[in-house]
C-alpha cells in the first residue's frame, strides 16, 4: 500500500505543472484568436484610400513620406491645406499645378480619380490622427516637433513681445518639467 501511495502522491504533483502548461497554452490560442475576431469586427476601408495610399507612395512619398508624415517635404497628416480640402478642391489643385517655389513639381497628367485617391487617403491619415488618443504609434514623435530654438528665443525677445508678460526664469522657469515638448507646441499654436 505504501507503493500506492507514493505513486498516488507523484500523480498529485504533476497536476499542478499540468495544470499551469494547459493556461498558458489556452491563454497562447485565445491571444492569436482574439486578433482575427477583432480584424472581422472591423469595417472594410474604403477603397479609395487604398488606392490612395499605393498612388500617394510613388508619387509623393518620397518627399512627404510613405505615411504623409513629412520627409524632404512637409507633414500633410497635420496640413491646414489638407484639413480645410473638400474632397479633393485644394489638394488636386496643388498636385496639379505643384508648389515649385517649394521644390514641389506639378503632376498635371495624374487623373481625376487617382487625384481624388490620393486625397481620400489624406483626408483618412488627417481623421486617424484627429481620433487616436494620444500619438499614433507609426507616428515619429520628431515629426511632431517643429521650429528652431535660436528662433524662438528671438521671437520671444522681440517680435513677439513675450518677454514682456513671461519670463524664463520667471513664471516659464521649470515649465520643460511640466509638460511635453509636444504639449508646449500644441500651446503655441
Amino acid at each position: 500500500m505504501h507503493s500506492d501511495a507514493k505513486a498516488l502522491h507523484r500523480q498529485a504533483r504533476k497536476w499542478p505543472t499540468f495544470l499551469l502548461a494547459l493556461i498558458f497554452f489556452l491563454g497562447l490560442w485565445n491571444s492569436t484568436a482574439q486578433p482575427r475576431s477583432q480584424a472581422q469586427d472591423m469595417p472594410a476601408k474604403d477603397p479609395a484610400v487604398e488606392r490612395g495610399r499605393q498612388q500617394f507612395g510613388q508619387s509623393c512619398g518620397f518627399c512627404h513620406g510613405p505615411d504623409a508624415t513629412g520627409a524632404r517635404g512637409p507633414d500633410l497628416v497635420r496640413s491646414p491645406l489638407v484639413a480645410h480640402d473638400v474632397k479633393g478642391d485644394l489638394i488636386g489643385e496643388v498636385i496639379r499645378r505643384g508648389r515649385p517655389d517649394k521644390g514641389m513639381p506639378p503632376l498635371a497628367n495624374l487623373p481625376d480619380e487617382q487625384v481624388a485617391d490620393i486625397a481620400a487617403f489624406l483626408h483618412e491619415r488627417a481623421k486617424e490622427s484627429l481620433e487616436s488618443a494620444g500619438i499614433p504609434r507609426a507616428y515619429p514623435v520628431e515629426k511632431l516637433l517643429t521650429g528652431n530654438a535660436d528662433a524662438g528665443k528671438t521671437f520671444f525677445n522681440g517680435a513677439g513681445g513675450c518677454k514682456n508678460c513671461h519670463s524664463p526664469t520667471g513664471d516659464l522657469a521649470g515649465v520643460v518639467g511640466k509638460y511635453s515638448p509636444v504639449e508646449l507646441e500644441a500651446c503655441m499654436h
